[in-house]
């Protein structure tokens, strides 16, 4: 195994442990704030869908959207990724 090789498998390890520590400490506020069927479906929309898409798509309006992406911002289970936003996990 080349230098570059194991370098590359340490990093990939580190990725999966920090992915497992992520997850846990976010788990209570996911289970709170997808707590309705209309948060569920647009957190998995969320990074996948433009707003306008969504908010068609679940028929509520693009102020509710951006607004519930701002607290989950705030909360750390989305990141802004350039003019949208994707989830962490």
């Amino acid at each position: 195994m080349s230098h570059d090789d194991h370098l590359l498998e340490t990093l990939r390890s580190i990725e999966d442990l920090l992915k497992i520590l992520v997850r846990i400490q976010l788990k209570p506020v996911l289970e709170q704030e997808l707590s309705d069927d209309t948060k569920k479906k647009l957190y998995l929309a969320t990074g996948k869908d433009g707003i306008v898409a969504i908010s068609k798509k679940l028929k509520c309006s693009t102020g509710w959207i951006s607004g519930v992406w701002k607290r989950w911002e705030q909360f750390g289970l989305i990141v802004k990724d350039g003019k949208s936003y994707r989830p962490v996990l």
